[in-house]
């Protein structure tokens, strides 16, 4: 290194070797506004051009009022020019007006031939007494032809499902007759053979003391629970009281309801409604005998339809709900039969309404024999509801079971509840009620058979 200065040695640097900075100017304050609003301007000038594209283009979307009217007026005379052009197409191939009218001048005058032709011709066909029949003859035409429809609706019917003929459906009866009495001996067999009888022999095969601790064993293999048990004969017997005090305040309701309506006086007495009238009473006519002493036996027979449908919607048969609803419409139908078994042997109730009506005693006798028929049948239709309310099918397995099952559960609490009933005043020596008492007790006499079915 040749150079001697202090430049060329780093440790012989000094500040004064360098040049001098030159000083800037400050700018005042004139030149800094000039310079803003030179920026301000070129910003503001840009934003004016945009301003006044937009505008231009909001201008040709929306034209203004005069100019809207303008097009409305110009597309309607080119929609005219249209329409004018197409109905000139249209006229060039149809006729004129006149031309027109001939044409339909003469389609009237051929109509008018042909209905003249075809008059005659019924004229001379047909005269008045022969339309007359032909009219008569109608309604047999259309039966005619309905027959012949259902006809081939039937043979329709059976080639798409065909039936056995007469000696197929004697076939299938003996066949049906035939498993019945088989079931028939079976079901005699075993109620023989739980009698201690010998089938083959047709004899006593235990003595009676043999017999006696035959029952005592079946009694004491039975699954009793008598807390339970005793449960079910005192909710038995309230379920039976209710329900008949239900049916027998309402039968009475209804007779002191209808007999306010006709005017007749009637109080609470001895347990039933009583009417304060003697019997020669112009109040007593033949209407509202029939009204007062009918309305009574009619109610009960809708009450008894209703909860019969009630219980035999319920989900769980064996429920109170269920054994409730039971007991309304048996009881419902047993006071309907009973006073009519009743007005047979006395003036009263049914009867009263018999002796007014005038009815013989040869229709009052079927009636009457009719009731009690009506009683049984309902006492075997309950029969197989009543054996639902067991707790174990030890019960219906045997004659003895199920009789021992039926005694404790239903004929026990049904005495206490009569019982209770006699005690409560729904009697007062009454022979009406008396004979309504008995007809629950006719009621229970096809339950004591043998229920083999299975629930």
């Amino acid at each position: 290194m040749n150079d001697l200065s202090s430049l060329s040695d780093p440790k012989k640097l000094n500040i004064k070797d360098f040049p001098p900075e030159r000083k800037r100017r400050k700018e005042g304050w004139w030149k800094r506004f000039r310079r803003r609003q030179k920026q301000q301007a070129k910003f503001n000038k840009a934003e004016r051009a945009l301003k006044r594209l937009e505008k231009e283009r909001h201008k040709r979307n929306n034209p203004g009022f005069f100019a809207k009217i303008v097009f409305d007026l110009k597309t309607y005379n080119q929609e005219q020019k249209e329409l004018r052009l197409e109905r000139a197409k249209l006229r060039k191939h149809q006729p004129g007006f006149f031309k027109r009218l001939k044409l339909d001048f003469q389609e009237y005058r051929i109509e008018s031939k042909w209905k003249n032709r075809q008059a005659l011709k019924r004229r001379a066909g047909r005269g008045f007494w022969l339309a007359l029949f032909l009219f008569f003859l109608g309604p047999l035409l259309d039966f005619r032809d309905e027959w012949r429809a259902e006809r081939e609706e039937k043979k329709k019917w059976k080639a798409r499902y065909p039936q056995p003929n007469i000696f197929q459906r004697l076939w299938l009866e003996y066949l049906e007759s035939r498993d019945t009495d088989k079931q028939r001996k079976q079901l005699d067999k075993k109620v023989r053979m739980s009698l201690s009888y010998a089938v083959e022999e047709e004899k006593r095969i235990y003595s009676l003391r043999q017999e006696v601790e035959n029952m005592k064993k079946v009694w004491r293999d039975l699954p009793w629970s008598f807390s339970r048990d005793i449960q079910n004969v005192i909710a038995m017997t309230v379920i039976f009281v209710f329900a008949f005090s239900f049916n027998f305040g309402i039968f009475q309701l209804a007779k002191f309801l209808v007999a306010a309506a006709y005017g007749i006086p009637s109080v609470w007495r001895e347990g039933q409604t009583a009417f304060t009238i003697p019997d020669p009473s112009p109040l007593w006519t033949y209407s509202s005998v029939l009204s007062v002493y009918s309305v009574g036996p009619f109610v009960l027979l809708l009450i008894g339809s209703v909860f019969q449908r009630l219980q035999k919607n319920q989900v769980d048969q064996s429920s109170v709900k269920s054994l409730l609803f039971l007991w309304i419409y048996v009881h419902a139908y047993i006071l309907v039969f009973g006073t009519f078994l009743a007005g047979y042997f006395t003036d009263r109730g049914f009867g009263y309404v018999m002796g007014w009506l005038y009815i013989p005693w040869i229709i009052e006798v079927p009636l009457a024999l009719l009731s009690v028929v009506m009683l049984w049948v309902i006492g075997y239709k309950i029969g197989r509801k009543f054996l639902i309310f067991r707790h174990s099918n030890q019960f219906i397995d045997g004659v003895l079971a199920q009789l021992y099952f039926k005694f404790v559960n239903f004929y026990v609490p049904i005495i206490f509840g009569l019982g209770i009933l006699f005690l409560i005043g729904f009697n007062d020596n009454d022979f009406t009620q008396n004979v309504v008492y008995l007809s629950v007790l006719t009621m229970l006499t096809p339950t004591l058979r043998f229920i083999p079915e299975k629930i």
